[in-house]
């Protein structure tokens, strides 16, 4: 487990996982709001503080799935292994490369949830006509 939390750790795991849900949470409860209210400010900066309050809450849950997570994904490896690959993620083009595939992803995931939040709205308006 201490080498799965390490890797959590270089990572910063939970910290991403928790950032995406605070975006999903955010991205949907717009779209519901705006539905609910059109043509109504959302203020989404308070929102966020909001939905961020309650991640913090589920921070220790959430490092106890990711840590599981990789321990079962690594379970595979060795101690030298391990320390071979510790090594690796630290080095600099390790970290580079890792802060380059997270930006991308992160862009790529915001854009599924904004399209998610936009289907939800179409449907969501279709159903409250149709009442």
């Amino acid at each position: 487990m201490a080498f799965s939390k390490k890797v959590e750790q270089i990572y910063n795991a939970t910290d991403i996982a928790l950032a995406m849900q605070v975006n999903t949470q955010v991205a949907i409860f717009s779209a519901f709001a705006s539905l609910k209210n059109p043509g109504q400010t959302i203020d989404l900066a308070a929102i966020k503080t909001q939905f961020n309050a309650q991640a913090q809450q589920m921070r220790p849950t959430m490092e106890q799935y990711v840590i599981m997570n990789y321990a079962y994904s690594y379970k595979g490896l060795n101690k030298s292994e391990q320390t071979k690959y510790e090594k690796f993620i630290n080095s600099e083009v390790s970290m580079k490369f890792m802060v380059q595939s997270i930006k991308g992803f992160n862009k790529s995931f915001d854009n599924a949830v904004n399209r998610l939040a936009d289907q939800l709205a179409k449907i969501m308006g279709q159903h409250l006509k149709a009442k």
